[in-house]
């Protein structure tokens, strides 16, 4: 039995687990005032709004009136004479599938039916002059958007339809001029053709249309943001109306006017080969992001830019190659955006212009050196050279070292300290440094002093260790000059004979004579020179003291007061007589 209950709870649960959010509160009746004279009512899931008055504004989905009942309301009934629906009215009625707009409504607030994930069509009335942002956002069963005839709409605001999955086309009506950021990003239209009067395109407005097959873009378009067609992985096509004064296309590819920007190459065309035309000097970004079939691209050398994702997965559906008709160092002087270029990092770049799909592949092997690795099996283009496969690294094999012996240095030649090279290639792996050299050792080689008859030398010297004269030794040449003393009587005079003097050079030794005249008869004369001077005087006083001998003759001589003997008054009287105070008579 209590089984039975029990199994009878759970299959009453589950029924109303089933059963519709709105049948919770079939019978019950919300109400409230949504502006001024504005009233509105809840019953049986149909929200009833009326009144002559414009709805009020909401600062999010939780602060309207019926936010409570939000997952109740499935159908929304307006009155005629309303002319604007307020921020946020009904963002969040996930079960709203009909409302109908009235026809003289001016203005849709700011999310105002964001996330009506069932809401299925719309018919914008022809008053309405424009679409806010996030109006119909996350709206994923609107398949079917109406625009009257006579609309006046002019622009659909940023994010308007972003997220309308099942919105597969739209008409646009003839008046919009403008299209805001996103504003149909992530929906899933197929064609696009743009009305006559459109100018503007803003950044990302068809980003991610992921079955968008074609674009059609009128003359009078003047304005296309960056991004506008990313990610619309099988775009085939993209084309410009003659007479647009902004852009042109060329095969389905957007360009500006002059051709000379490459604005974007359609992700889904089924070409596996695309040369840019030349002439283009930039290719703009994101321009070949998400290419499903490219396999290589020929880029010419009038290319200065490559902006930001311009190839950036490109790498990963199979895009191997490009060619390009310029150098190497035109290729290095092109300005490429460093974020999201992966497809030019993994591309195989050809240079010179000389190749092309279907080039013809050789095989290199590059043995090792001592630094620098080899390489085994590398593939590269046989035209230009370009690394197809990197191949097998071989590891370098390393030096081969010999020994630079060291050199000694010496008093005039520098040495070297201990060396390294290697002995297969050359290198230097420890290089020798030069050791200056030593210098000489001084070793003074003293002076010799000439003499009277022998030959001197002046003051040199030389090295001690290397024996080098440093300064020569100049001969001197004898003085040929003596020094002589003041002589010796080795003969005396006599009255009647001469003596001898004899000199003795002080230096050398050498002698030489000269003749002491005899006394003679000259009273005071003892040395018998002929005169009375002070060497007479010297030898009466070498006399006196017994120092030397007289001879009769020097006697006679020196007896100047001729009293018969000599004694200290013959001195005093010579004196008198030398220094002129008493001659002698």
């Amino acid at each position: 039995m209590r089984k039975q209950i029990t199994s009878l709870l759970l299959s009453l649960l589950m029924l109303l687990t089933l059963l519709p959010t709105a049948a919770w509160a079939e019978n019950a009746v919300h109400s409230g005032k949504c502006g001024k004279d504005l009233t509105w009512t809840l019953e049986n899931g149909v929200l009833t709004i009326e009144g002559l008055d414009n709805m009020e504004n909401y600062s999010s989905a939780a602060s309207t009136p019926w936010a409570d009942y939000a997952l109740e309301i499935g159908i929304v009934k307006l009155p005629d004479e309303l002319t604007s629906i307020g921020d946020y009215a009904f963002a969040g009625c996930k079960n709203l599938t009909e409302i109908e707009l009235p026809k003289k409504l001016k203005s849709i607030g700011y999310y105002a039916f964001d996330g009506c994930q069932n809401l299925k069509e719309i018919t914008i009335p022809h008053q309405l002059e424009a679409l806010s942002i996030f109006t119909f956002r996350g709206c994923t069963n609107l398949a079917k958007v109406n625009f009257s005839a006579n609309s006046t709409i002019d622009t659909i605001g940023a994010y308007a339809f972003y997220g309308c999955r099942s919105l597969k086309s739209i008409d646009f009506p003839q008046s919009l001029k403008t299209i805001g950021q996103a504003a149909f990003e992530y929906t899933g239209l197929v064609n696009v053709k743009f009305n006559y009067d459109l100018e503007t395109i803003y950044d990302s407005a068809f980003d991610a249309c992921h079955d968008l097959v074609s674009v059609e873009i009128d003359r009078n378009v003047s304005s296309i943001g960056d991004w506008v067609f990313d990610e619309c992985e099988n775009l085939r096509e993209i084309n410009v109306a003659n007479g647009n004064a902004s852009y042109s296309s060329v095969d389905g590819v957007l360009f500006n006017k002059g051709k000379t920007i490459l604005i974007k190459y359609p992700s889904g065309h089924e070409r596996t080969h695309y040369s840019i035309p030349s002439g283009v000097t930039e290719i703009t970004r994101c321009a070949f992001s998400e290419t499903q079939h490219l396999a290589s691209v020929s880029i010419p050398s009038s290319v200065k830019t490559i902006n930001q994702n311009v190839f950036d997965v490109t790498a990963k559906y199979g895009f191997t190659d490009v060619f390009y008709d310029g150098s190497t160092e035109s290729w290095a002087n092109i300005s490429i955006a460093s974020n999201g270029n992966d497809g030019l990092s993994t591309a195989v770049i050809h240079y010179g212009g000389k190749c092309g799909p279907g080039y013809e592949t050789e095989t290199k092997n590059t043995p090792a050196a001592c630094t620098t690795p080899g390489i085994k099996d590398r593939i590269v283009c046989a035209t230009c050279g370009a690394v197809i496969v990197a191949g097998t690294d071989i590891p370098a094999t390393g030096h081969t070292e010999v020994t630079d012996e060291a050199v000694t240095p010496t008093c005039t030649t520098p040495g070297k300290t201990e060396g390294k090279h290697c002995d297969v290639c050359g290198e230097v792996l420890t290089p020798q440094e030069e050791l200056p050299a030593t210098g000489h050792t001084d070793i003074t080689d003293e002076a010799v002093t000439p003499t009277c008859t022998t030959p001197g030398k002046t003051e040199g010297k030389h090295c001690e260790v290397c024996g080098k004269v440093l300064t020569a030794q100049e001969e001197l040449p004898a003085t040929g000059v003596h020094t002589w003393n003041d002589g010796e009587v080795t003969v005396r005079a006599t009255c009647d004979a001469e003596g001898v003097m004899t000199y003795t050079c002080t230096v050398c030794g050498g002698t030489k004579t000269e003749p002491i005249p005899a006394i003679g008869s000259l009273l005071g004369d003892v040395n018998g020179d002929g005169t009375v001077n002070i060497t007479d005087m010297a030898l009466v006083y070498q006399y006196l003291t017994g120092q030397t001998e007289f001879t009769d003759g020097h006697k006679k001589a020196a007896d100047v007061n001729r009293d018969g003997i000599v004694d200290v008054y013959d001195l005093q009287r010579l004196y008198e007589a030398v220094t002129g105070l008493n001659p002698l008579s």
